[in-house]
This record gives C-alpha cells, sequence and structure tokens, in this order.
C-alpha cells in the first residue's frame, strides 16, 4: 500500500515510504585545487598577478528536478610577507555559469577580494630604505559566490582564480638591502549545496 503514496520527491526503501535525496538542502560538490607558487618571491608581479590558484571545475545535476545551486568559496588561510617601501596584495574572484565555460576571473578591476599591504619608512643614509618587513596573516574565510538554478541535466561550471601582486615601483635594495617577501594563499575548497526548487504549478 505505500506504493499509493509515492511521486517525484517521494521513494520506498525497505518497504518504508522516504523523501529522496533532492528534496533537502544538501552538499553535492566540493573541489581542492592545486596551489602553486606558495613561496618567496624575488620580483615584482603586476596586476592580474601570480596565479596561485586557477582552478575549473563543474558539477551535474544529475536529478530529475531543477535545484537552486549554491556556490561557495572557502579560503584557508593567507600569509604575506613584504619589505618596506614595498607593497604586497591578494587578490580573488569566482564565476560560474550554467550550460556553458565560466567566464574567466578578472582581477584587473572586479574581484571578491584583496588583503595585503605594506609601508614606507623613508631611508637611510643614501638612497637605501630603512629596515622593516610587514607580516600579514588571514585566517580561513567563506563567501558565497551566488546562487543559480541548474535544471535537471544541465552542469554548473565554476572557475576560481587567487594570484598576488606587488605594484610598481618596486625595491630591490628594501629592507636596508636586505628584501624579504613570501605569499602563501595556502589552497581553497570550492563547494556546491543544492536545494530543490519549489513547484508552484502543483500548488
Amino acid at each position: 500500500m505505500v506504493n499509493v503514496c509515492v511521486d517525484g520527491n517521494l521513494r520506498v526503501v525497505g518497504g518504508v515510504l522516504d523523501i529522496q535525496a533532492w528534496v533537502s538542502r544538501r552538499l553535492v560538490h566540493t573541489h581542492n585545487p592545486t596551489v602553486t607558487n606558495d613561496a618567496t618571491f624575488t620580483a615584482q608581479s603586476i596586476l592580474p598577478g601570480l596565479n596561485h590558484i586557477d582552478a575549473t571545475t563543474s558539477w551535474t545535476n544529475t536529478g530529475p528536478e531543477a535545484v537552486d545551486a549554491l556556490f561557495e568559496v572557502v579560503r584557508s588561510r593567507r600569509q604575506i610577507r613584504t619589505s618596506q617601501p614595498n607593497l604586497t596584495f591578494f587578490r580573488d574572484r569566482a564565476t560560474a555559469a550554467v550550460d556553458q565555460a565560466a567566464d574567466t576571473p578578472d582581477l584587473m578591476s572586479v574581484f571578491d577580494s584583496e588583503m595585503g599591504g605594506g609601508f614606507d619608512r623613508d631611508t637611510a643614509a643614501g638612497t637605501t630604505p630603512k629596515a622593516g618587513t610587514l607580516w600579514m596573516w588571514k585566517g580561513i574565510s567563506t563567501y558565497t559566490v551566488g546562487r543559480f538554478t541548474v535544471p535537471a541535466g544541465s552542469v554548473l561550471n565554476l572557475r576560481y582564480r587567487c594570484a598576488h601582486y606587488s605594484p610598481s615601483p618596486f625595491a630591490n635594495n628594501a629592507n636596508n638591502n636586505s628584501a624579504q617577501y613570501r605569499a602563501f594563499a595556502t589552497g581553497a575548497r570550492l563547494q556546491v549545496w543544492a536545494t530543490p526548487v519549489a513547484d508552484l504549478g502543483s500548488v
């Protein structure tokens, strides 16, 4: 008799009425991209910067109904060290699209976040900058990129970039002629949460 109650959002498991997986909010996709260039650097990097993460991934809605897909980025800790009088920054950007390639993230004019800095303590004898190094850390953080309606059988394509840059002018003799620089993005996780779309036609 339990089968008479089954519709597209229900199922029978061991003779017991149950809901389908797509009926409730759930984590449907995670991707941990490869990190490159996490190290000490010795040369200037101008925008769009030196990539630490440049990732592409996708999720296919294999269910029979459309879902609202929430795209989130979980950033691992960030670390910057820059010798005065220079500046160093991290920027990141994520994009997504349904059934087409996600746009290449633009770190020049549109970005999701930026962290970094520096300072200028003038020069010592001659033109050599005074000693000084700025250290910066940022803990784990999460942000929502957006919500996308993904029909049954459609693909949500994701793209994420994180890069560091050091704007001009760049002093190779910084920190009293002992320049020290490092930039660590350490990682990120791209994840998709799926939530059912209300079927207003059946109300």
